[in-house]
C-alpha cells in the first residue's frame, strides 16, 4: 500500500470497510464486543465513553446495551467547534441524529459525564497501527480530548485494519489498547 496522505488512506480504508459482507462484519464485530466486555480494562471501568456506530464502523450497539444493563454509566460524544465533550445516556431513546446523520445527544437535556480514574474511552478509526496510532476521521476531536483528559483509551479494530504503520503527526495521540476479533494489543 503505497499511499502518502491520510486523506488517501481514509478513502482506501473506507472503501475496504464498506466492501466487507454484512454477515462477516456482524460476526467479527460480535467477537470484538466479546473481547471487550470480558477484558479487565472494561470490567474495572465505571464510565464508558463510546461513539455510536454508523455505517460500516465497528458496531458499538451491543457494547452500549451491555454496559447499561450491568449498571455502567455510558456517555456519547458531542462535538463543538473546537472540541468534544461526552454526555450520559440511559438508552438509545436519548439520541437524535445531527445534521450529518450521526446519533448524538441533546446537550440541553443530558448530563455531562464526570470523568474518573476508571473511565474508559472507546475511540473510532478507519485503522490502527502497531504503535497505537489511529487513522481517524480528520477532525482531531479525539486527539484533543485524549490530550486534555487522562482516561484510558481502547480502539476497536477488525484484523484487516490493524496495520504495521500509519502516518502520524506530533498532535496525534496513541491508543492505549487495540482490540481485534482475536487479540488484545497493549501499547
Amino acid at each position: 500500500m503505497l499511499m502518502k496522505s491520510k486523506s488517501e488512506l481514509r478513502k482506501y480504508f473506507s472503501q475496504l470497510r464498506n466492501s466487507i459482507d454484512i454477515d462477516e462484519r456482524t460476526a467479527i464485530d460480535r467477537s470484538i464486543t466479546q473481547n471487550l466486555i470480558i477484558s479487565d480494562l472494561y470490567l474495572q471501568s465505571d464510565l464508558i465513553l463510546i461513539y455510536v456506530s454508523v455505517g460500516s464502523e465497528v458496531d458499538t450497539t451491543e457494547i452500549i446495551l451491555h454496559s447499561l444493563s450491568v449498571g455502567k454509566k455510558v456517555a456519547v460524544p458531542y462535538c463543538f467547534k473546537d472540541g468534544m465533550e461526552f454526555y450520559e445516556i440511559s438508552s438509545f431513546d436519548d439520541l437524535t441524529e445531527n445534521q450529518f446523520g450521526i446519533p448524538t445527544v441533546d446537550i440541553n437535556n443530558a448530563k455531562k459525564a464526570i470523568l474518573t480514574k476508571d473511565t474508559l474511552c472507546i475511540v473510532p478509526a478507519y485503522a490502527f497501527d502497531k504503535r497505537g496510532y489511529r487513522l481517524g476521521y480528520g477532525g482531531g476531536y479525539y486527539d484533543r480530548f485524549l490530550a486534555a483528559y487522562s482516561v484510558r483509551s481502547v480502539g476497536l479494530c477488525r484484523n484487516r485494519f490493524f496495520v504495521d504503520s500509519l502516518p502520524s503527526e506530533e498532535h496525534d495521540i496513541k491508543t492505549d489498547i487495540i482490540l481485534t476479533e482475536d487479540k488484545s494489543i497493549f501499547i
